[in-house]
């Protein structure tokens, strides 16, 4: 589900993956529905597929994306989890909810805990018996030192670095390029180093 950047970037991973001949989109944006044949329809219509296609959100917003998400499930459609072939992942000791995808070059360690419809991106790195919530997106090239809790619909830019045995709230924006040295315990915005709450 989505057609824009983030949606094309999972269907280059799934092609990766042998056991995926046919890649499809769905898509609200009717101007793509009519000049993409790969399009099948809009988000409304994914019930329809259940049955033929594995399905997942390819969808950066987190509020979009929980809420496809969650209407999938109400409505029986089980999401896969993709993993890139050029991630690393040890072989056993980390557990990936429902609907996530771990992009190329991303590292992830033992003992680590992802929720559903979690986006690991491009380069990141997630050490050791990291928790991360629900919905979480870790953009490309962050860096989670070891024992870092992350909650739910929280994003961590690009390139941020989270200092070990760090807890993050839910509902937190951490920028580009910050660096969390200290607990953060109340949703908003943090940038700079060390990260500081702008709003």
């Amino acid at each position: 589900m989505g057609n824009s950047g983030h949606g094309r970037v999972i269907k280059d991973l799934a092609r990766q993956l042998v056991f995926y001949q046919e890649i499809k989109f769905l898509d609200d944006n009717k101007k793509v529905q009519q000049e993409n044949p790969s399009v099948l329809g809009g988000s409304n219509e994914a019930i329809h597929y259940k049955d033929e296609y594995d399905m997942i959100i390819g969808i950066g917003n987190v509020g979009i994306r929980r809420r496809l998400q969650e209407k999938y499930e109400t409505e029986g459609i089980s999401m896969v989890s993709l993993i890139h072939p050029h991630a690393q992942l040890p072989e056993e000791s980390i557990m990936i909810g429902a609907g996530s995808v771990i992009m190329a070059n991303s590292v992830i360690q033992t003992g680590t805990v992802l929720g559903k419809g979690v986006i690991i991106n491009t380069n990141a790195s997630i050490d050791h018996e990291c928790k991360i919530g629900d919905y979480v997106h870790i953009a490309v090239g962050a860096r989670l030192a070891g024992n870092v809790e992350i909650g739910n619909d929280t994003w961590i830019g690009a390139g941020a670095v989270i200092s070990n045995n760090i807890c993050i709230c839910e509902k937190v924006v951490v920028g580009a390029g910050a660096v969390v040295v200290r607990n953060i315990t109340q949703s908003g915005t943090y940038v700079g180093i060390p990260a500081r709450k702008i709003d």
